[in-house]
């Protein structure tokens, strides 16, 4: 029976992750086309971008392995086509500060 719990808990924090992931590309690749438009980013597209890396935040910290994730999740996604470097960063950012966090190296 705790099997089923665990696979199950691992089954929606992928979901969530892939979720959170995809919001904070669409809002990280917007805020890129708004700053390379304008020349400067607007506060409304940085909170944006804050609120949507915040989420992926609290979901990484999931029962997942950080490096699991990583390989798994993040790393094909980052790979494909329409991610911006703005994206990249706010994503590896993200990852970078639950892997701090967590006092897991690399």
């Amino acid at each position: 029976m705790f099997k089923w719990f665990k696979r199950k808990a691992i089954e929606k924090s992928e979901r969530n992750i892939r979720v959170c992931l995809a919001n904070v590309i669409e809002m990280a690749n917007q805020a890129d086309l708004n700053i390379n438009r304008t020349g400067s980013a607007s506060p409304s597209d940085m909170r944006s971008v804050q609120q949507a890396k915040d989420a992926l935040i609290i979901q990484l910290c999931g029962p997942i392995p950080l490096g699991e994730v990583k390989n798994c999740l993040i790393d094909p996604v980052l790979c494909g086509n329409g991610v911006t470097e703005g994206a990249r960063m706010a994503v590896n950012h993200a990852y970078e500060c639950v892997l701090r966090e967590s006092g897991q190296n690399r």
